[in-house]
């Protein structure tokens, strides 16, 4: 089964990444840009000013990276939270209820710790990607700008070494994959509970029950875990690589506090939610479509 799981998220991998790629990239943008003097008024100006300075390429910089390894890692991400499951004695996957939830809380939980290792320099090199062009205004300035990441891990390398700085960030990743993941993997089960038809038969729920439930939980591991989301971009988003504008974790909150109080935790989020919340639903059901599959298949013999 640990194969099928690996390829299901492969497959989800990719379907999340071609979905939300564009907008994430705004997201970005808008999280780490400064709460002072902010360059962007909101979503859509953001938008728009990537593509009038960098061409409609400048909302896939760093794509390279998601769609060569991401889609392995979310295949990874998939395959962890499967084998957690069984090794914390988790219901079987036909088993929708509360009980079944908060086993999956649990797991995700743990999923969501050990992928942090993987995660945490995945985000940075794409983070230090996208954010290359911040502040251009010109399109020939961000064609000379943009590189690729065997480019920029090579400059990474030759600057101060590679392992440290692809770590930057690492506690906040943690936490936010504690628990952006928990109450992801939670949430898929409950919500697809609560959506069972009158047969109660998981199979009879539908490509849309099953969307819905993909694009909810989606949205409440978004919502909490959002904040320390931010902290991460903004810390692996400094361009400032040799003199980094935040000492650490802490003194990052602190200093978002001050500029902007609690709003500043939470830039973008109503799009966050419209990108993550779309491409979750969208990804779940390529999951769930290829696990049936699976399924049938051994049912079949």
């Amino acid at each position: 089964m640990a194969t099928h799981d690996f390829i299901s998220g492969f497959l989800g991998g990719i379907a999340g990444v071609v979905c939300g790629f564009p907008l994430d990239t705004v997201v970005i943008r808008l999280q780490t840009q400064t709460l002072g003097g902010p360059v962007y008024k909101n979503a859509l100006h953001c938008f728009t000013s990537i593509v009038r300075t960098e061409s409609l390429l400048g909302l896939y910089k760093g794509v390279a990276i998601p769609l060569t390894t991401s889609v392995v890692t979310e295949a990874i991400l998939v395959s962890l939270y499967g084998t957690t499951l069984r090794l914390i004695g988790g219901p079987e996957e036909s088993v929708l209820n509360i009980h079944s939830a908060n086993v999956s809380l649990k797991a995700g939980a743990l999923t969501g710790l050990a992928f942090s290792v993987v995660d945490t320099p995945l985000d940075f090199v794409t983070t230090q990607l996208r954010m290359q062009s911040k502040g251009i205004r010109r399109l020939d300035e961000a064609r000379r700008l943009f590189t690729g990441p065997f480019l920029f891990l090579h400059q990474l390398y030759q600057e101060k070494g590679l392992i440290s700085s692809l770590y930057k960030g690492s506690v906040a990743t943690l936490f936010r994959n504690v628990i952006g993941y928990s109450l992801y993997f939670f949430g898929w089960d409950f919500f697809r509970y609560l959506l069972l038809p009158a047969s109660g038969n998981r199979e009879d729920l539908g490509f849309v029950r099953i969307t819905l439930a993909g694009a909810l939980s989606g949205c409440i591991s978004v919502c909490s875990s959002y904040p320390f989301d931010v902290i991460q971009s903004r810390i692996q988003g400094d361009q400032n690589r040799s003199n980094p504008v935040y000492r650490s974790t802490m003194d990052c909150i602190r200093r978002t506090y001050k500029e902007a109080g609690l709003k500043g935790f939470f830039p973008g989020l109503t799009l966050a939610l419209l990108v993550y919340g779309s491409a979750s639903g969208i990804a779940m059901l390529v999951v769930s479509a290829y696990l049936s599959y699976v399924r049938g298949e051994y049912d079949n013999h």
